[in-house]
């Protein structure tokens, strides 16, 4: 690698020296990325490429150009992947990448793009899942995206308008058996915004898998919980350790009581939404569709003993008739990406 700077010289007057300008010389057998490409959103751009190899590659420099084919005015280290996203000040720009190791590879093709740049680009595609009257709304990632808005009508009665996070789900709240539409709009700062729309019916059916026959005594479901409850523990001692605000071991234990029977779920927390209990376990024994159960409709288990003291244990202490407002859910458990 090396440094060089020029001036302009006329006899015996000189100009000032430029800046600094790194210049890689090949080295080694690294092959340079290759099918580099630039996608622009606005100031936003995802740079991707291709590697053929990533052995004795330790890192890629990114090198701005003057212009295309022109020399190198800056670089920038980059980790090895294949894409980086950056956001640009307004302007043309040309760039290439290099791979660094032992040596430095020649250069990938040079991609030129202005930023911003805007393009009024495809609506947003959206997916859904509904399971257990929970709507899960997904898209791709949307290059650019500052935020989203996501709203949501039942019936054709608008039910919810509300702004989202860059992020590629949304969760819903318990929902009713009926028809949705929902629209997902994107922010797309400069360029202004996309979206996307999806109508779909929403259904309270559980998937399938076990599921147990109403009315399913309180004797037997203790005991599956209590057997469940010991085998967890043992096969993830520090998951029980750190389990005060932690849900890790609380969600394994609901996860394999649900392979027996899909009845078992967690709790809303005197039956408010979005307050789930940290230790607590549930069963719907009614036909009441489960995200509908409430305290009526359930047994509860306190699954921890000494639950944020120094030495938590297992524990299945039947809790039902002190469980006061309660609700049946597994809205916490899916969001933390557990199997149904």
């Amino acid at each position: 690698m090396y440094e060089a700077r020029v001036r302009a010289v006329a006899g015996a007057a000189a100009g000032p020296f430029t800046q600094y300008v790194r210049i890689p010389v090949s080295g080694g057998t690294l092959a340079a990325p290759t099918s580099f490409t630039a996608s622009v959103n606005g100031n936003a751009v995802l740079l991707s490429w291709n590697l053929a190899s990533t052995a004795g590659l330790t890192g890629l420099v990114l090198e701005a150009l003057s212009g295309p084919g022109g020399v190198v005015v800056q670089q920038f280290p980059i980790t090895v992947s294949t894409s980086t996203s950056l956001t640009l000040p307004t302007g043309a720009y040309t760039v290439r990448l290099r791979s660094v190791g032992a040596g430095t590879s020649g250069p990938s093709n040079e991609v030129s793009f202005t930023a911003p740049s805007c393009s009024p680009g495809a609506s947003i595609p959206l997916s859904v899942s509904s399971l257990y009257g929970h709507a899960t709304v997904s898209w791709p990632r949307v290059p650019g995206a500052l935020s989203y808005t996501i709203s949501a009508s039942e019936n054709g009665v608008p039910k919810l308008s509300a702004p989202l996070a860059a992020t590629t789900t949304f969760v819903s709240s318990p929902v009713a058996a009926a028809n949705y539409a929902v629209t997902l709009t994107a922010n797309v700062g400069a360029c202004g915004s996309l979206a996307g729309s999806l109508a779909f019916t929403a259904s309270n059916n559980p998937p399938p898998g076990p599921r147990g026959a109403a009315g399913l005594g309180l004797g037997v479901t203790t005991g599956m919980v209590a057997s469940a409850a010991n085998a967890i523990a043992a096969q993830y001692p520090g998951a029980l350790a750190r389990s005060c605000g932690n849900n890790e071991w609380l969600f394994r234990l609901l996860q394999r009581l649900r392979q027996q029977d899909n009845r078992f779920g967690l709790n809303w927390k005197r039956g408010v939404v979005g307050d789930p209990s940290q230790d607590v376990i549930t069963y719907n024994f009614s036909n009441v569709p489960d995200n509908q159960a409430t305290a009526a409709h359930i047994y509860a288990w306190d699954t921890i003993s000494n639950h944020c003291g120094s030495n938590p244990v297992p524990n299945a202490a039947n809790i039902t008739n002190s469980n006061g407002q309660a609700g049946w859910t597994v809205l916490p458990y899916l969001q933390a990406g557990f199997t149904p």
